[in-house]
């Protein structure tokens, strides 16, 4: 394996995406930033269909925004107007630098100077690719104890689930990247989408009932019945560099997870890496008892919905 020029994280939400960053970046080598959402999300009644059709993946040069999709950053920038004209990179400075709460563009206002981002994005490519990798440089010069080494030593990356439906957009920009794809047993989504870590939140979310257990429930599935085959699609198309990362092998068997996903990317696993692993195996175990949370009619309904291809990932139906 060869070392990546740039590492992207992906998978269905509450996976172990934002475990695995943490990390890698506790490598002086590395620095992925937080969720740009720069791509779209498809809705889960689109991931049914994808998922029923064996649709392959949105390719690089198909329309822009698919029907039925999530509106991401690249959608949002594309209606200023071309990346070409100096007046659009102003509105689209003006527009990223207002008040935000999103990961990414709020460490951005913090961290770097709208000029200092303008004239940088002036500089640019001007593409969706060109502004993709900015963000990313962004990040990995301004980072603490990273800005002052050599650009070209740090690997950069980023972290944002709905990644996983745009890998082959990304290895197309980036031929040299590696994907990491977190993987879970839906069912172990589910109850972490609903109940999250919190006593206070899931004391809120069985208020809400069986409505609510449906409608994530639903999404869930759907989701990722469609990510678990677009693995399959992955993994015979980009073998050199893709990834699967199951969050049980994380967080049961850390050291060896990680020393196979070291392995993949050509790096070193560090101390801080395993220690920061552990560190979160730790609250795991605490959140693996709220597994009890699913009940009997839940369960009946993802091993139905779910069941051959748990089989095929290697879960007990």
């Amino acid at each position: 394996m060869s070392k990546p020029s740039h590492i992207f994280i992906g998978g269905s939400y509450r996976t172990g995406t934002s475990l695995l960053r943490t990390v890698l970046n506790q490598s002086d080598d590395i620095a992925i930033c937080d969720e740009t959402h720069f791509f779209d999300d498809p809705r889960n009644n689109t991931c049914l269909l994808q998922y029923l059709q064996k649709a392959p993946p949105i390719a690089p040069n198909d329309r822009l925004r698919e029907r039925g999709a999530g509106v991401g950053f690249r959608q949002r920038i594309a209606e200023f107007g071309p990346l070409s004209d100096d007046d659009t990179l102003g509105e689209i400075a003006d527009y990223l630098f207002r008040d935000r709460t999103d990961l990414y563009w709020g460490w951005l206002q913090k961290n770097v100077e709208k000029t200092e981002f303008l004239h940088k994005l002036k500089e640019s490519e001007r593409t969706d690719a060109g502004f993709f990798r900015l963000l990313m440089d962004l990040y990995a010069d301004h980072c603490t104890g990273i800005g002052n080494q050599s650009r070209g030593t740090i690997i950069k990356g980023e972290k944002t689930p709905t990644n996983i439906h745009h890998v082959e957009t990304l290895l197309s920009w980036f031929p040299d990247a590696k994907f990491v794809h977190t993987f879970r047993d839906p069912r172990g989504v589910f109850v972490a989408r609903r109940y999250g870590s919190s006593t206070e939140r899931i004391r809120n979310r069985r208020k809400q009932g069986a409505l609510d257990a449906f409608k994530i429930g639903y999404g869930v599935i759907a989701k990722w019945l469609r990510i678990a085959q677009l693995h399959e699609q992955y993994q015979r198309r980009f073998p050199d560099n893709y990834y699967l990362l199951r969050y049980e092998a994380l967080v049961d068997e850390p050291d060896t997870a990680l020393e196979s996903l070291c392995r993949f990317l050509d790096i070193a696993p560090t101390h801080k890496m395993i220690d920061k692993v552990h560190d979160y195996a730790a609250i795991a175990e605490q959140h693996q008892a709220y597994q009890s949370a699913l009940g009997p009619l839940t369960n009946y309904w993802f091993r139905q919905a779910c069941q051959r291809d748990l089989l095929k990932m290697g879960y007990s139906s």
